[in-house]
């Protein structure tokens, strides 16, 4: 089962009943008492300080983007988020690629127009110094 990284501070509560649920919290959380009440059944529950959840791919979908990481509105895993930060990455390249290309091609459409803008005013300006 993929891991996935805890965000929320107040703890992530998952297991199927009491003798194996927990509460996960973010990795250094201080003053987590080893034992909290269940949400669900009321019974202590182990705490984990440790950062980490195992969670399935369905599971971890129904968490909030606050309380595990998400990348382009999907859960993403410990082992992804690496994987995930170098496409990030790679889009802001390939978009900054893309707009310095859209600006030269707007820049020489410009040229174009200036030159074709002066070449008509100098054909005229001849032409009408013939008659």
């Amino acid at each position: 089962m993929p891991k996935y990284r805890v965000l929320d501070k107040r703890g992530i509560e998952h297991g199927c009943g009491p003798d194996s649920s927990a509460v996960y919290f973010p990795l250094g959380t201080e003053g987590v008492p080893k034992l909290l009440a269940s949400g669900g059944h009321g019974n202590p529950i182990p705490t984990d300080v440790g950062g980490l959840i195992d969670l399935s791919p369905e599971q971890a979908a129904q968490l909030a983007d606050w309380q595990i990481p998400y990348f382009e509105g999907k859960p993403i895993a410990v082992d992804d988020e690496t994987n995930a930060a170098e496409r990030s990455r790679l889009a802001k390249e390939k978009a900054a690629e893309d707009e310095r290309k859209a600006k030269e091609e707007y820049e020489e459409f410009q040229a174009f127009k200036k030159a074709k803008a002066d070449a008509e005013a100098k054909a005229k300006k001849s032409g009408k110094g013939k008659e």
